[in-house]
């Protein structure tokens, strides 16, 4: 905190000889003092969070554990004191949350262990979202966010790899599949069909090669740079597998150009920075011009890292200028740049590996006059200063000490406060924590005990205490690019000042490399941005939209008939697992709240509220639920993980599937072994109405799946759990209606059909009650696909009548679609907390060669308690697998009191000696 300290008293000395020589005449000056008082005042109410997770790896199998530990911590990256509660979301790649936990906070810091089943979790692509109720008043771009693959690895798997060639009158693709021991899928009868966006281009009966290749010629010119191939087995088992295929990516799909400062202005000379993105949304090297509208180059442009780069120029008024590139191919492609103002002022830094940042101020002759400059670090205000311009450009150096290694925001205001530029830049003092790990030993071999000790100190050599958490990864199964990957310190320092995605955010931590100084000042410039909000902090009577949860609560109001709310009502909370009564009394407003809760996965808690006279009449409880945040998708599209995979996910698969299956040649000497038991149970849905006897259903979903559903829309449950489920327009109809597989679908609830209370002319009413009804409202679902009995029953002529499926809801009440709940009670569901578990440490206290065999773990250890003791010391030990490799070693963590660390080794497993 002495630096805080220092930067408020320069703020102080810079201003304080112009308010005694202006005697607090300079209006200008006192509207800079006035702000700056506010801006202190609003501090805490302005002071964010900031979340980084650590996981043991970036990629998992279908019934995997995912590993994590949270760190949230306060702009001074001290453990928070406002939040207690954060929220986990497992974002599936259509940008629904397929799972949300919340994560019960202690110092700052909490672990979890989230088990990756199939049910939930199919083969695709998934981000990892993370945030605090207190953070969704500063934008969703403050939220963690990581991207993660989670892949069927079963033994039937196929790896497909492309290749594609976009010609003027055709497409031509490549396609090899391979099983996960990399057999070729060979002379299989496939349906080969290719699509462009909805419309179909390509379809044909093929067969691979003995290879597993096949090739084909699409005829069709194409207006995009990516299209979807998607094979069906036309024999055996069947299996549909899509495979997007693109070609050209190194093809520029948009060039975006950021002004330094943020516009251009007549006679000004300015920086410009530029980004070029493919398609995919990643950076792509580009060159091009700049001309007038004369057609005169006036400067060249290259990028140098990213597809990022920079260019000056000095427009003049009235003027319009093009950027022209050369593609790939040869072919030219323009791009106007943004549009001269007349006037305006300019803000431009220069931040050059020294103790110095230099600030150029500059403005149109007619502006002329005062204005001030402010510095913000972390929340906070370390530089401020009046200036005079006068039609001149102005330089001034600002010495770096002023502020803590982060993210500078300078702004340049009028003398009225009015915003006018805004740069950033990064400072890096290299005063982040020490770590460094001792192994003991240069070598180990498979089941050999590891020790190693961490050590942690400061910038000044001095023994840190903290919490740190560590990932053990076989580098065989697990690729690991630290230098490419996101870590605490580039999370912490440099992602919240960024807006969109940074491609290998790892690299940036190198900051004593000019060029990627240089490339980190680049992404500042034209991705970096402010989630300050300068009409919040400079308003009096500023109050933050949502507030931090200190603990978890169950909060509700009691009202009457009249929707009056009921004061001094009792209101009791019991739950049976775990055994849990507690009681107590409405406000004036008629709420009420629980603290002090337990942490569980599959807590129900049941409310019961009494009038004054202790009788349910004509009193009702209304919960205040969780409303998720509206969060977009990012916009990188990423290949799916079974299309171009290295040799490292092979790898990762077949052990995967090694481990999946126990191998009686390796079953230890005396071990009891099971034999194999085969349980076929029938689900049975308590209460159903159905036509049918249970397990005629074509999928039925039970109380259990409904529990672990929790809050989901049954809506939402439809398009996640039944296969081929969506809304569309019903063939040879101009009706819009629910679709299985295209064929018109019918609901029934408790025996009523939905149908006859929404006709499909009412098809948004029909939609909004699924959407209004959640899962644990239900009991059970049954699809029937082809069900006779329900169209003799329910089918009217609306629909046709050729092979309708029908889905029987059965819910709690058994009323129907109207389902009520009972007066003065509710069962209240909440959230369920994320699990903390032991990660398994197999120990091997002799070894035996065939026991070792088994042990192909790609996660070889996950520590995520580590504290250090007084000496900044602590001890970590877990035995090797069971085969030679190397392995990656993460650790990171923080001293909870403003400083962080990261460090990386690697240990070698070399064979046991004969």
């Amino acid at each position: 905190m002495k630096i805080r300290l220092i930067a408020y008293m320069v703020c102080v000395l810079l201003l304080l000889p112009c308010f005694v020589k202006s005697q607090d005449r300079d209006s200008t000056l006192i509207r800079l003092k006035t702000m700056l008082g506010t801006l202190k005042k609003n501090e805490s109410l302005l002071a964010n969070e900031h979340i980084y997770i650590h996981t043991d790896k970036s990629y998992y199998a279908q019934s995997d554990t995912l590993w994590l530990k949270a760190y949230v911590l306060t702009d001074y990256l001290s453990a928070t004191e406002k939040s207690g509660i954060a929220y986990l979301e497992f974002v599936n790649d259509t940008n629904i949350v397929v799972k949300r936990l919340m994560l019960r906070l202690y110092a700052g810091v909490a672990q979890a262990a989230v088990p990756l089943n199939n049910v939930e979790f199919a083969d695709g692509n998934y981000t990892l979202r993370c945030y605090t109720n207190w953070m969704r008043n500063f934008g969703d771009n403050q939220f963690f966010s990581r991207t993660f693959y989670v892949g069927n690895t079963n033994r039937d798997s196929w790896f497909v790899n492309t290749s594609a060639e976009a010609g003027k009158e055709q497409l031509k693709i490549a396609l090899q599949f391979k099983k996960p021991n990399e057999e070729a899928v060979s002379y299989q009868d496939l349906r080969i069909k290719v699509y462009n966006g909805k419309k179909q281009l390509f379809s044909e009966k093929m067969m691979t090669r003995l290879d597993g290749t096949l090739d084909m010629n699409i005829p069709v010119p194409l207006n995009t740079n990516e299209v979807n191939v998607r094979a069906e087995t036309l024999k055996g088992n069947l299996r549909r597998i899509t495979v997007p295929v693109r070609f050209s990516t190194d093809e520029v799909a948009d060039l975006q150009f950021m002004p330094e400062g943020g516009m251009l202005v007549a006679g000004l000379r300015t920086r410009i920075g530029f980004k070029a993105l493919n398609a995919e949304g990643l950076g792509v090297a580009v060159n091009g011009t700049i001309a007038d509208s004369k057609k005169n180059i006036l400067a060249s442009l290259v990028s140098t890292y990213k597809g990022m780069g920079s260019f000056t120029l000095n427009p003049t008024a009235d003027e319009n200028y093009t950027v022209t590139i050369t593609m790939p191919d040869g072919t030219q492609k323009s791009y106007a740049l943004p549009k001269v103002q007349k006037s305006g002022t300019s803000l431009s830094i220069a931040n050059p590996l020294s103790d110095s940042i230099n600030v150029k101020i500059n403005c149109s002759p007619e502006l002329s006059g005062d204005y001030m400059l402010i510095a913000r670090s972390r929340g906070q205000v370390y530089y401020a200063a009046k200036l005079s311009l006068n039609g001149n450009a102005m330089a001034k150096p600002i010495a770096k000490a002023l502020f803590p290694t982060g993210i500078v925001e300078f702004t340049l205001l009028n003398g009225k406060g009015n915003l006018l530029n805004s740069r950033l830049a990064f400072i890096d003092h290299h005063d982040d924590l020490q770590l460094t790990l001792d192994y003991g030993s240069a070598i180990y071999h498979p089941g050999d005990s590891v020790s190693m000790v961490l050590q942690v100190k400061d910038k000044d050599g001095k023994p840190v205490r903290g919490a740190f958490s560590m990932a053990v990864t076989a580098d065989a199964t697990v690729k690991t690019d630290y230098k490419a990957n996101e870590n605490i310190w580039t999370q912490l320092l440099i992602a919240g000042g960024v807006k969109g995605n940074i491609e290998e955010p790892g690299c940036y931590r190198q900051t004593s490399d000019p060029q990627m100084w240089n490339a980190l000042d680049l992404l500042l410039l034209t991705q970096g941005w402010s989630s300050f909000n300068w009409g919040q902090a400079l308003n009096p009577a500023y109050k933050p939209l949502y507030q931090p949860e200190a603990d978890f609560t169950i909060a509700g109001r009691v009202t009457n008939m009249f929707n009056k709310p009921v004061a001094k009502s009792p209101v009791m909370l019991f739950t049976n697992k775990p055994p849990l009564i507690r009681d107590t009394l409405t406000n004036d407003q008629g709420k009420f709240y629980f603290t002090s809760l337990p942490s569980s996965d599959t807590l129900a808690y049941h409310i019961q509220a009494r009038n004054k006279k202790g009788k349910s009449f004509n009193v009702g409880i209304a919960m205040e639920e969780f409303k998720a945040p509206d969060v977009s998708l990012n916009p990188v599209r990423r290949l799916p993980w079974y299309v171009n995979t290295d040799n490292t996910l092979v790898r990762f698969v077949q052990n995967s599937n090694k481990q999946q299956q126990v191998v009686k040649d390796h079953i230890p000497e005396g071990a009891n072994v099971l034999k194999e038991v085969k349980v076929k149970a029938t689900k049975i849905i308590k209460g159903s109405r159905s036509l049918y006897q249970p397990g005629r259903a074509r999928y039925t979903f039970d109380q259990k799946d409904m529990e672990k559903a929790g809050k989901k829309t049954l809506y939402d449950l439809f398009v996640e759990r039944i296969p081929g489920f969506m809304d569309g327009i019903v063939l040879k109809t101009n009706f819009r209606w629910f679709l299985i597989y295209n064929s018109p679908t019918m609901v029934v609830v408790d025996g009523v059909s939905l149908n006859a209370i929404y006709q499909p002319l009412l098809f948004e009413d029909y939609r909004s009650w699924l959407q209004s009804q959640t899962a644990e409202d239900v009991l059970g679902i049954e699809v029937f696909l082809n069900a006779a009995e329900y169209e003799v029953t329910y089918l009217h002529s609306l629909l046709p009548s050729n092979q309708i499926p029908f889905i029987e809801i059965t819910t709690r009440a058994g009323k129907g679609p109207i389902i009520p709940f009972t007066v003065g009670t509710y069962l209240y569901k909440p959230m369920p907390f994320a699990q903390v578990k032991q990660f398994y440490k197999p120990r091997y206290p002799v070894k035996n060669p065939a026991l070792l065999a088994t042990d192909l773990r790609s996660t070889i250890h996950w520590e995520p308690n580590i504290i250090t003791d007084y000496n900044g010391k602590a001890k970590v030990s877990f035995y090797a697998a069971g085969t030679p490799d190397k392995y990656t070693v993460i650790v990171e963590g923080a001293d909870l009191q403003g400083n962080i660390g990261y460090a990386e080794g690697k240990v070698l497993i070399a064979s046991s000696p004969k």
